[in-house]
């Protein structure tokens, strides 16, 4: 209950921090998977889209509409509708309305709460509420787990799934960094202690998770975040402190318990570079059972797939755990087609809207960038939420900017002398 209690802390921020109902939506998964309350999710996603309407009626966001608005909602409807052709119509309407369930709400969310000038304050606000939630319910996780030490156990809470429970340590890992680059200053000191305290405790943490995605999604996020933003990163200060760090951690080694739930976390996650028979886990024998039968689908329906929810319902595998392979036996060539249009334009907006708003495009790219990479190799895209909400808000600010640039002035044209 207390992980409860922490996700509703932030819609009570809320009222006051629109960032901070964007940081929740990071942990709905997570507190779903240690109580067990599937509902959860939903209950605060209705919650927070109240909170959003009210500031939105307090100070009515921009509502400018670009580019990566009708091909996001275009792209979303279509995939929808192939539900019309999918062999169990019924499932396919429910899959279908699962994923406008979920990016409808998102997208609600972003766009009423967005606001271009005050984009950089909100991401900031959204930013150390992650960071201050992701350090307390690692905490909480870490406390609860359930203790073992069967070889290549993974970190869990009752019957928590580990990707569950591990979803949103990328997020934070990533955004721990970029807060000691962006913030590496004596006026910023409490966002940089925030910052330096989420990285010890959830990258400990981490580590029990036994989960290599979490650091792969946390790199490719960071990549997107340093490109964007590194005209404003300070790199001196950071490296020091990266120094002093890595003495401090030589020095704690010594004392930091030895016990075989570590050592087999520590073994999982380095296997893979030395020849370990961790690698073959049944995780990973698992997914490339899934991608196999999703390419032999795709090869079956080339052009236009099985239909949303078609993979569950040939294989009775509920996700194939790869967001480009679900597309494409799902809605074939077409599908994968304007998946990667619609990503592609997404990017590019990240882009243009950097030029005005650099560090929090970067952060908003960057974590979008941290959950694709996530996505390869888990969850489905029903469950994109933050890649939907920050869709809308790029999209919503960017065509806020757009709408606002001035008209070129006429050019005078001298008449020609007689």
């Amino acid at each position: 209950m207390v992980a409860i209690a922490v996700l509703m802390m932030s819609l009570v921020a809320g009222f006051f921090w629109p960032g901070a109902l964007w940081a929740g939506c990071f942990f709905t998964y997570q507190v779903a998977s240690i109580t067990e309350i599937d509902s959860i999710s939903m209950v605060y996603v209705v919650l927070a889209g109240g909170v959003a309407v009210f500031h939105a009626l307090r100070r009515p966001p921009p509502f400018a509409f670009g580019w990566l608005d009708a091909v996001f909602l275009g792209f979303i409807g279509a995939y929808s509708l192939s539900a019309t052709y999918m062999p169990d119509a019924g499932a396919g309407a429910a899959a279908a309305g699962q994923l406008w369930l979920s990016a409808g709400t998102m997208y609600v969310i972003g766009r009423l709460t967005c606001w271009p000038e005050r984009l950089t304050q909100t991401t900031r606000e959204m930013l150390v509420t992650t960071l201050i939630m992701g350090s307390v319910l690692a905490l909480i996780i870490f406390h609860s787990r359930t203790v073992t030490t069967v070889r290549v156990a993974r970190l869990a809470v009752g019957t928590g799934s580990d990707v569950g429970i591990s979803g949103p340590f990328p997020f934070i890992l990533a955004g721990a960094v970029a807060s000691l680059l962006y913030y590496f200053n004596t006026r910023q000191i409490v966002r940089v202690a925030i910052a330096g305290l989420a990285l010890v405790i959830v990258g400990y943490v981490s580590v029990y998770s036994a989960t290599r995605g979490v650091y792969v999604s946390m790199v490719g996020g960071l990549g997107v975040i340093w490109l964007l933003g590194r005209g404003r990163m300070r790199f001196k200060g950071v490296m020091v402190a990266g120094v002093l760090g890595l003495c401090g951690l030589i020095a704690v080694i010594p004392f930091m318990p030895h016990t075989v739930e570590l050592q087999n976390a520590v073994m999982r996650l380095v296997g893979n570079f030395h020849g370990g028979g961790v690698a073959l886990d049944p995780s990973l024998i698992g997914r490339m059972n899934n991608y196999r039968l999703a390419t032999t689908l795709f090869l079956q329906h080339p052009y236009f797939g099985l239909g949303i929810g078609g993979f569950n319902y040939s294989t009775g595998i509920i996700y194939v755990h790869n967001i480009f392979l679900e597309m494409a036996c799902e809605f074939g060539l077409v599908g994968l087609v304007l998946e990667l249009t619609y990503l592609a334009i997404l990017f590019r907006s990240g882009f243009q809207l950097s030029r005005t708003y650099p560090e929090a495009a970067s952060l908003l790219l960057g974590f979008i960038a941290v959950h694709l990479t996530h996505m390869l190799v888990s969850d489905t895209l029903a469950h994109a939420k933050i890649l939907f909400m920050f869709t809308a808000v790029i999209a919503g600010a960017l065509a806020s900017l757009q709408q606002r640039k001035p008209a070129p002035a006429p050019v005078a044209v001298e008449a020609a002398p007689a």
